[in-house]
Protein backbone atom coordinates (compact mmCIF):
# COMPACT_ATOMS: atom_id res chain seq x y z
CA UNK A 1 0.00 0.00 0.00
CA UNK A 2 1.28 3.89 -0.62
CA UNK A 3 2.70 5.48 1.97
CA UNK A 4 0.29 8.20 2.38
CA UNK A 5 -1.01 8.48 5.76
CA UNK A 6 -2.96 12.00 5.51
CA UNK A 7 -5.29 13.62 3.20
CA UNK A 8 -6.40 17.39 4.10
CA UNK A 9 -8.59 19.96 2.61
CA UNK A 10 -7.06 23.53 3.22
CA UNK A 11 -9.18 26.38 2.89
CA UNK A 12 -11.16 25.15 0.10
CA UNK A 13 -14.41 26.40 -1.15
CA UNK A 14 -16.35 25.86 -4.77
CA UNK A 15 -18.29 28.34 -6.45
CA UNK A 16 -20.46 27.77 -9.29
CA UNK A 17 -19.75 31.25 -11.17
CA UNK A 18 -20.61 34.10 -8.76
CA UNK A 19 -22.47 31.20 -6.57
CA UNK A 20 -20.66 29.87 -3.54
CA UNK A 21 -21.50 26.23 -2.84
CA UNK A 22 -19.80 24.72 0.09
CA UNK A 23 -16.52 26.02 2.27
CA UNK A 24 -14.43 23.67 3.85
CA UNK A 25 -11.68 25.76 5.84
CA UNK A 26 -10.36 22.53 7.11
CA UNK A 27 -11.12 19.01 6.43
CA UNK A 28 -8.37 15.97 7.68
CA UNK A 29 -8.75 12.18 7.07
CA UNK A 30 -6.05 9.89 8.06
CA UNK A 31 -5.31 6.18 7.60
CA UNK A 32 -7.17 3.50 9.26
CA UNK A 33 -9.83 5.59 9.56
CA UNK A 34 -13.53 6.76 8.04
CA UNK A 35 -15.63 10.21 8.02
CA UNK A 36 -19.09 10.77 6.77
CA UNK A 37 -19.76 13.96 5.02
CA UNK A 38 -23.27 14.77 5.73
CA UNK A 39 -25.76 17.47 4.91
CA UNK A 40 -28.87 18.70 2.66
CA UNK A 41 -29.47 17.64 -1.02
CA UNK A 42 -27.82 19.81 -3.25
CA UNK A 43 -25.61 21.43 -0.22
CA UNK A 44 -21.93 20.61 -1.85
CA UNK A 45 -21.30 17.04 -0.48
CA UNK A 46 -20.89 15.53 -3.77
CA UNK A 47 -18.61 18.20 -5.23
CA UNK A 48 -16.77 18.42 -1.86
CA UNK A 49 -15.78 14.35 -2.53
CA UNK A 50 -14.90 15.01 -5.92
CA UNK A 51 -12.46 17.80 -4.81
CA UNK A 52 -10.39 15.08 -2.50
CA UNK A 53 -9.62 12.63 -5.28
CA UNK A 54 -9.14 15.69 -7.85
CA UNK A 55 -12.09 14.74 -9.87
CA UNK A 56 -13.27 18.81 -9.57
CA UNK A 57 -10.99 21.37 -8.92
CA UNK A 58 -11.42 23.15 -6.05
CA UNK A 59 -12.18 27.35 -6.77
CA UNK A 60 -10.05 28.56 -3.78
CA UNK A 61 -7.82 26.49 -1.94
CA UNK A 62 -5.45 23.37 -1.26
CA UNK A 63 -6.05 19.81 -1.39
CA UNK A 64 -2.83 17.79 0.39
CA UNK A 65 -1.72 14.34 0.43
CA UNK A 66 0.72 14.68 3.19
CA UNK A 67 2.79 17.69 1.79
CA UNK A 68 1.60 16.74 -2.23
CA UNK A 69 -0.70 19.57 -3.19
CA UNK A 70 -2.83 17.82 -5.60
CA UNK A 71 -4.22 21.04 -6.70
CA UNK A 72 -0.57 22.19 -8.20
CA UNK A 73 -0.50 19.02 -10.23
CA UNK A 74 -0.75 19.38 -13.93
CA UNK A 75 -3.59 16.87 -15.39
CA UNK A 76 -1.67 13.84 -15.83
CA UNK A 77 0.59 13.99 -13.28
CA UNK A 78 -3.23 14.27 -10.94
CA UNK A 79 -4.56 11.03 -13.04
CA UNK A 80 -1.16 9.08 -12.27
CA UNK A 81 -1.43 10.11 -8.12
CA UNK A 82 -5.23 9.66 -8.10
CA UNK A 83 -5.02 5.82 -9.52
CA UNK A 84 -1.95 5.46 -6.89
CA UNK A 85 -3.73 7.16 -4.04
CA UNK A 86 -7.47 6.82 -3.95
CA UNK A 87 -10.20 3.88 -4.71
CA UNK A 88 -13.50 5.61 -5.81
CA UNK A 89 -16.74 3.78 -5.41
CA UNK A 90 -19.64 5.69 -6.77
CA UNK A 91 -23.44 5.14 -6.65
CA UNK A 92 -24.08 2.67 -7.98
CA UNK A 93 -19.98 0.67 -7.53
CA UNK A 94 -19.03 1.72 -10.98
CA UNK A 95 -18.02 -1.36 -11.91
CA UNK A 96 -17.84 -2.07 -16.03
CA UNK A 97 -21.17 -3.60 -16.96
CA UNK A 98 -19.17 -5.67 -19.91
CA UNK A 99 -16.30 -7.29 -17.17
CA UNK A 100 -16.85 -10.09 -14.75
CA UNK A 101 -16.80 -9.31 -11.01
CA UNK A 102 -12.88 -10.58 -10.90
CA UNK A 103 -12.16 -8.52 -14.04
CA UNK A 104 -13.91 -5.66 -12.40
CA UNK A 105 -11.54 -5.98 -9.11
CA UNK A 106 -8.60 -6.21 -11.32
CA UNK A 107 -8.87 -3.15 -13.50
CA UNK A 108 -7.03 -0.93 -11.26
CA UNK A 109 -4.22 -3.14 -11.07
CA UNK A 110 -3.91 -3.82 -14.75
CA UNK A 111 -4.04 0.06 -15.21
CA UNK A 112 -1.19 0.43 -12.84
CA UNK A 113 0.57 -2.49 -14.07
CA UNK A 114 0.93 -4.56 -11.12
CA UNK A 115 2.07 -7.67 -11.78
CA UNK A 116 0.39 -11.18 -9.73
CA UNK A 117 -3.11 -8.69 -10.59
CA UNK A 118 -5.17 -11.75 -11.48
CA UNK A 119 -4.34 -14.02 -8.10
CA UNK A 120 -4.62 -10.62 -6.29
CA UNK A 121 -8.00 -9.63 -7.13
CA UNK A 122 -9.12 -13.12 -6.77
CA UNK A 123 -7.72 -13.26 -3.13
CA UNK A 124 -9.56 -10.14 -2.47
CA UNK A 125 -12.38 -11.66 -3.55
CA UNK A 126 -12.09 -14.44 -1.30
CA UNK A 127 -11.44 -12.34 1.76
CA UNK A 128 -14.70 -10.34 1.21
CA UNK A 129 -16.44 -13.81 0.43
CA UNK A 130 -17.54 -13.08 -2.63
CA UNK A 131 -15.38 -16.57 -4.65
CA UNK A 132 -18.97 -17.52 -5.73
CA UNK A 133 -19.79 -14.05 -7.72
CA UNK A 134 -16.47 -13.87 -9.54
CA UNK A 135 -17.41 -15.01 -13.17
CA UNK A 136 -20.82 -12.76 -12.74
CA UNK A 137 -21.56 -9.24 -14.83
CA UNK A 138 -22.99 -6.35 -12.96
CA UNK A 139 -26.53 -6.93 -14.30
CA UNK A 140 -26.33 -10.28 -12.40
CA UNK A 141 -25.03 -8.82 -9.29
CA UNK A 142 -28.16 -7.44 -6.33
CA UNK A 143 -26.92 -3.80 -5.32
CA UNK A 144 -24.80 -4.69 -2.34
CA UNK A 145 -23.70 -7.10 -4.17
CA UNK A 146 -21.91 -4.48 -6.80
CA UNK A 147 -21.06 -2.38 -3.85
CA UNK A 148 -18.32 -5.46 -2.44
CA UNK A 149 -17.05 -5.95 -5.72
CA UNK A 150 -16.34 -2.18 -5.72
CA UNK A 151 -14.75 -2.47 -2.47
CA UNK A 152 -12.56 -5.20 -3.71
CA UNK A 153 -11.22 -3.46 -6.48
CA UNK A 154 -10.25 -0.83 -3.82
CA UNK A 155 -9.01 -3.62 -1.75
CA UNK A 156 -6.52 -4.80 -4.37
CA UNK A 157 -5.36 -1.91 -5.58
CA UNK A 158 -4.29 -1.16 -2.05
CA UNK A 159 -4.87 2.49 -2.58
CA UNK A 160 -4.24 4.64 0.66
CA UNK A 161 -7.89 6.51 0.60
CA UNK A 162 -11.15 5.49 -0.57
CA UNK A 163 -14.15 7.84 -1.70
CA UNK A 164 -17.88 6.24 -1.17
CA UNK A 165 -20.74 8.30 -2.33
CA UNK A 166 -24.11 7.27 -1.20
CA UNK A 167 -22.85 3.81 -0.74
CA UNK A 168 -26.33 2.55 0.87
CA UNK A 169 -28.58 4.51 -1.41
CA UNK A 170 -31.91 2.15 -2.35
CA UNK A 171 -30.40 -0.69 -0.67
CA UNK A 172 -32.22 -3.40 1.12
CA UNK A 173 -31.21 -4.11 5.29
CA UNK A 174 -29.39 -7.37 3.98
CA UNK A 175 -27.33 -5.08 1.26
CA UNK A 176 -27.06 -2.39 3.50
CA UNK A 177 -24.75 -4.74 6.26
CA UNK A 178 -22.98 -6.11 3.18
CA UNK A 179 -21.76 -2.20 3.00
CA UNK A 180 -21.33 -1.73 6.63
CA UNK A 181 -18.71 -4.78 6.39
CA UNK A 182 -17.03 -3.55 3.36
CA UNK A 183 -16.45 0.04 4.89
CA UNK A 184 -14.99 -1.77 8.60
CA UNK A 185 -12.68 -3.84 5.83
CA UNK A 186 -11.37 -0.67 4.08
CA UNK A 187 -10.73 0.45 7.39
CA UNK A 188 -8.88 -2.57 8.53
CA UNK A 189 -6.83 -2.52 5.42
CA UNK A 190 -6.27 0.61 6.94
CA UNK A 191 -7.51 2.56 3.57
CA UNK A 192 -9.01 6.05 5.06
CA UNK A 193 -12.40 6.51 3.78
CA UNK A 194 -14.83 9.46 3.38
CA UNK A 195 -18.14 8.58 2.30
CA UNK A 196 -20.95 10.86 1.56
CA UNK A 197 -24.87 9.90 2.90
CA UNK A 198 -28.13 10.85 3.62
CA UNK A 199 -27.88 7.66 5.88
CA UNK A 200 -27.72 9.18 9.11
CA UNK A 201 -27.66 5.36 11.22
CA UNK A 202 -24.58 5.10 8.81
CA UNK A 203 -22.67 8.31 9.64
CA UNK A 204 -23.19 7.43 13.12
CA UNK A 205 -21.38 3.40 12.83
CA UNK A 206 -17.84 5.07 11.56
CA UNK A 207 -15.53 7.20 12.92
CA UNK A 208 -16.35 10.91 12.55
CA UNK A 209 -18.75 13.10 11.07
CA UNK A 210 -18.11 16.38 8.91
CA UNK A 211 -21.57 17.94 8.68
CA UNK A 212 -22.61 20.42 5.68
CA UNK A 213 -24.48 23.31 7.09
CA UNK A 214 -25.28 26.91 5.51
CA UNK A 215 -22.79 25.95 2.86
CA UNK A 216 -19.70 25.41 5.44
CA UNK A 217 -18.17 22.13 6.84
CA UNK A 218 -18.83 23.70 10.14
CA UNK A 219 -18.62 20.23 13.01
CA UNK A 220 -16.42 17.54 12.93
CA UNK A 221 -17.75 15.24 15.39
CA UNK A 222 -17.42 11.74 16.86
CA UNK A 223 -20.84 10.54 16.44
CA UNK A 224 -22.90 8.51 18.76
CA UNK A 225 -26.78 8.01 17.18
CA UNK A 226 -28.54 9.39 14.03
CA UNK A 227 -30.53 11.50 16.57
CA UNK A 228 -27.68 12.84 18.02
CA UNK A 229 -26.10 13.92 14.45
CA UNK A 230 -29.36 15.58 13.81
CA UNK A 231 -29.53 17.75 16.75
CA UNK A 232 -26.32 18.98 16.46
CA UNK A 233 -27.03 19.71 12.93
CA UNK A 234 -30.24 21.89 14.29
CA UNK A 235 -28.52 23.40 16.99
CA UNK A 236 -25.33 24.91 14.06
CA UNK A 237 -27.96 25.84 11.22
CA UNK A 238 -30.29 27.73 14.20
CA UNK A 239 -27.05 29.45 15.43
CA UNK A 240 -25.97 30.49 12.16
CA UNK A 241 -29.24 31.94 11.35
CA UNK A 242 -29.12 34.14 14.76
CA UNK A 243 -26.47 35.59 13.00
Amino acid sequence: MHEANRLRLADVEIRYGRRPVVAAPALEIARSSTTALVGASGSGKSSLLRCLTGLQRPSSGQVFVDDLDLTSLSPSRLARRRRELFGIVLQDGGLVPSLSALDNAQIALDLRRIPKSRSTARSTLADLGLTRLADRRPDELSGGERQRVAFARVLAQRAPFATLDEPTSSLDAESRADVVDGIRALAAAGCGTVLVTHDLELAASVDAVAAITEGQVVTHLTPTTASDIRRRMRAVHDTQSER
